[in-house]
């Protein structure tokens, strides 16, 4: 009898040790899980806060198009641009995305500036200006998308040049 009392013995403890391995390995996952989560949602916190959007009037495109443009480019597009979120941007190309017809705008191509003053954040409810130099833009509809950290405002209007 004292045989089968040791073996149930050993069983026992042997069970408790594979419990107390499987719980430990399932407190650290639960553990890193929870984290990734915590990172995840900060981050989804962050793209929710931002919100902008183009004001400028897309019924007026002689005031969005300026045909005598800088540099080597014959036009420029100006578009005022509010930051209507919760959450302070920077007012800075390296912060924005720009595609003018569907085509991407390098970072070094384009200029933004605060309307209001010349520090570099982009608060809450205050404007900043993008200047976007483009060459032969033509007569027609024209579209422009401007993204920061995940959310992204489009317009779109009708340009037709002078003579």
């Amino acid at each position: 009898m004292a045989s089968v009392s040791s073996a149930h013995l050993i069983f026992f403890i042997a069970s408790l040790v594979v419990a107390t391995a499987v719980a430990g390995t399932m407190v650290v996952e639960v553990g890193q899980v929870g984290s990734a989560i915590e990172t995840r949602s900060s981050g989804v916190t962050d793209d929710i806060e931002t919100e902008i959007a183009i004001i400028s009037d897309a019924n007026e495109g002689d005031a969005i198009v300026n045909e005598s443009g800088s540099n080597s480019y014959d036009t420029e597009l100006t578009l005022f641009v509010k930051n209507i979120g919760d959450r302070s941007l920077e007012a800075e190309p390296s912060e924005i995305d720009v595609f003018v017809d569907g085509s991407y705008i390098s970072h070094d191509r384009f200029f933004v500036e605060r309307a209001d003053n010349s520090d570099g954040s982009w608060d809450p409810s205050t404007v900043v200006e993008v200047t976007i130099p483009v060459n032969d833009i033509g007569d027609g509809d024209i579209s422009v998308t401007i993204m920061t950290r995940g959310d992204e405002d489009t317009i779109r209007f009708y340009y037709e040049e002078s003579d």
